[in-house]
């Protein structure tokens, strides 16, 4: 998960700011029941909303199970969509925002 986060907010600083200085990346994390939400957003560009969806086909069309099958460069969003159980993108009134929830045990205590 923490592999899952540091990505997004890469793919904040380096996509939607193009490594500008200066700029915000927020991120919130909340334990709702058996689950870990995570939302990392920024004010820069926004993504194509259906790169998700090329992402999550292209892991299930090659049927990637090892992290070595996944294809060299650009791999942030496939590390993403391979470890997290739901991965959402939305852009709001210039705010963007990439939620990733994980499935977790009920014994996980509380995200701080």
């Amino acid at each position: 998960m923490e592999v899952c986060v540091a990505e997004a907010m890469n793919n904040c600083v380096i996509h939607s700011y193009k490594r500008r200085p200066g700029n915000t990346v927020e991120l919130s994390a909340t334990k709702i029941n058996s689950e870990l939400v995570f939302e990392v957003s920024d004010w820069g560009t926004q993504m194509d909303p259906a790169e998700l969806d090329r992402r999550r086909a292209q892991l299930l069309d090659n049927g990637c199970k090892e992290l070595n099958e996944l294809q060299e460069g650009g791999r942030g969003l496939s590390i993403i969509q391979f470890f997290m159980d739901a991965v959402e993108y939305e852009s709001l009134e210039n705010k963007n925002r990439l939620t990733m929830t994980k499935r977790v045990s009920d014994s996980v205590g509380a995200v701080k």
